[in-house]
């Protein structure tokens, strides 16, 4: 499995175990074809990813920065202050994981930065939504040609 996949389906685990998020379905993906009846509900997935060389001889290293996509997504009948409790929560346990000595995340991540969060809705579809979408960078190293192993 690739290292950005990997960390996909790490950060979605992680969020599972928060009390609040738990409850609703965590869909790791662009896709989240759900009913009403089980908004709301959270989608995770790597938008984009860069990579420089880290260390150059053998065997290279690349450094990569895995953009994060977090959306919650609500019903349109909930407030902002549904979008901006889901934004506080996944930050939580983001950084919660990340900045925690031996956390899940600090295990694998170099860093995390938090790139920002847009609310959005979308009332002129067949299922009115609000979205709020979360953007992390999480940066992570590789043996060159090892896409699958984080050193």
């Amino acid at each position: 499995m690739h290292a950005r996949q990997a960390i996909v389906n790490l950060v979605a685990a992680l969020l599972a175990t928060s009390p609040l998020l738990a409850t609703n379905p965590i869909i790791v993906g662009r896709n989240y074809p759900i009913d009403n009846e089980e908004l709301p509900a959270v989608a995770v997935y790597g938008r984009t990813e860069t990579c420089r060389v880290h260390v150059i001889g053998a065997p290279a290293r690349q450094e990569r920065s895995l953009v994060l996509q977090i959306i919650a997504v609500i019903k349109q009948s909930d407030s902002d202050d549904t979008c901006n409790a889901y934004a506080l929560e996944i930050e939580r346990v983001m950084f919660g994981q990340f900045q925690a000595r031996f956390g899940a995340l600090d295990a694998v991540l170099i860093d995390l930065v938090f790139q920002g969060t847009a609310i959005t809705a979308h009332v002129e579809t067949e299922r009115p939504i609000r979205l709020c979408e979360l953007t992390f960078t999480a940066v992570y190293r590789t043996p060159e040609g090892f896409a699958d192993i984080v050193t």
